[in-house]
């Protein structure tokens, strides 16, 4: 059963990879051409996930719920790619109102396919054992990343060379509900654990209404862990408005150049995903995604100081290790400190924090570029970066001691005398 879940487990991940890649990959710069301002861009970012935060909760306590998981993850995934099709009408309003609707209809986008996204982790994690997920996660991922790599290469020079504007952003856009459809078919081919017959069955979730969601704050590894991670994201996510704004504006990136650009990241994700997973087997998630953030650390300096399109490709070779690090460690991670029971509510509240973030961090960093020059304040996003990423290694620190603590505390209780 494995291999066969492992089979289609790729499949799946290769075609979302595709039909993320024909939308997302090329919002930022249609928004650009169609004359978003720097507030604009920030609201692009932000703004699906201020939705996405109440909708990643009620989905998840949905799905805790549900005795057809699978089906109800579909579903919700289907709706947000089917609002790509209203990203390909945007040009036919009046140009005032253009960039607003994409960024509603980006907005309509996200929400559901951001908290399909979280529920489809929480379901893997069932379907792969514990030992077997690092590297299972890992396939996925590099499958996923090659297919999303040869999907950008492809567009960009379509974009540019073949369709004409806006006629190709249509195209794509209905093109990512199309794959979209037929990767659907193979999630529901996914076969999940056995599920008791119904006189048998046991409550999906521990508790109901808010409890679940309570508990998760009771929790103490998966407590201390969040306090670490949503800096971390934070500061993250405060540079995406001005990497676009840098390539896009600043350095003339057309669509076929920032293509370049992600399939270089994407190369050296494929590469660093396998590896990613080793080290994480040998040193611990944690640890390694420590230098994961490191890495990312370095891009807003590095890509501020090269003011040449050519070298940001050559850039993104290096900063891709850090970005297929964290992309697969902060779940790992987040498995780890989540109990089996309920951990499709774990992973929701904490992808509804990141989200809370992504909805404040892309805002303040289109009010650094109103106030300091793009690449100013660019390269000092790295600052922020490297210390919240050093936060993982105290934390690290942290569990070791107080692993320790209760060892010692154990050798001394059984080596007092009897009395």
């Amino acid at each position: 059963m494995l291999s066969r879940n492992a089979r289609y487990s790729v499949i799946q991940a290769a075609l979302g990879a595709v039909a993320l890649n024909l939308s997302n990959q090329y919002v930022g710069i249609y928004a650009v051409k169609l004359g978003a301002d720097n507030l604009q861009l920030g609201y692009l970012s932000s703004w699906p996930q201020m939705v996405s935060v109440i909708a990643v909760l009620v989905i998840a306590g949905a799905v805790s719920r549900s005795a057809s998981k699978q089906r109800l993850i579909a579903g919700i995934y289907l709706l947000g790619r089917l609002a790509t099709l209203l990203l390909a009408m945007v040009n036919w309003l009046p140009e005032p109102a253009r960039v607003w609707a994409l960024i509603i209809s980006w907005v309509l986008v996200i929400f559901p396919t951001s908290a399909a996204g979280n529920a489809l982790s929480s379901f893997l994690a069932d379907v792969f054992p514990a030992n077997e997920r690092a590297r299972s996660f890992a396939s996925r991922n590099s499958w996923g990343t090659a297919a999303g790599m040869a999907t950008i290469l492809i567009t960009g020079w379509l974009l540019d060379l073949v369709f004409p504007y806006p006629l190709g952003y249509q195209i794509m856009f209905c093109g990512s509900f199309i794959v979209a459809l037929v990767e659907t078919y193979y999630f529901l081919k996914l076969k999940g654990p056995e599920q008791p017959k119904a006189a048998e069955q046991q409550p999906k979730a521990k508790g109901s209404g808010l409890r679940p969601y309570l508990d998760t704050f009771r929790h103490t590894p998966f407590l201390t862990f969040v306090a670490f991670s949503i800096p971390f994201h934070f500061t993250w996510q405060m540079a995406w408005p001005m990497f676009t704004r840098f390539q896009v504006t600043d350095l003339g990136a057309s669509n076929q150049w920032m293509s370049y650009i992600a399939v270089a990241q994407s190369l050296s994700m494929i590469v660093a995903y396998p590896i990613m997973a080793r080290l994480a087997e040998k040193h611990g998630n944690k640890w390694v995604l420590g230098w994961a953030g490191l890495n990312l650390a370095t891009a807003p300096v590095l890509t501020a100081a090269f003011a040449n399109i050519q070298i940001q490709v050559l850039l993104n070779l290096w900063t891709g290790i850090g970005v297929a690090g964290v992309s697969l460690l902060v779940l790992n991670s987040l498995l780890e400190v989540s109990p089996a029971e309920n951990r499709t509510v774990y992973l929701a509240v904490h992808t509804a924090l990141v989200s809370v973030s992504a909805a404040i961090a892309p805002l303040v960093g289109a009010r650094l570029m109103d106030i300091f020059p793009t690449q100013v304040a660019l390269g000092s996003a790295s600052g922020p970066r490297l210390i919240t990423a050093a936060g993982f290694f105290l934390l690290v620190y942290l569990e070791r001691r107080q692993k320790d603590k209760v060892r010692r505390a154990e050798n001394s209780t059984t080596s007092s005398p009897a009395v």
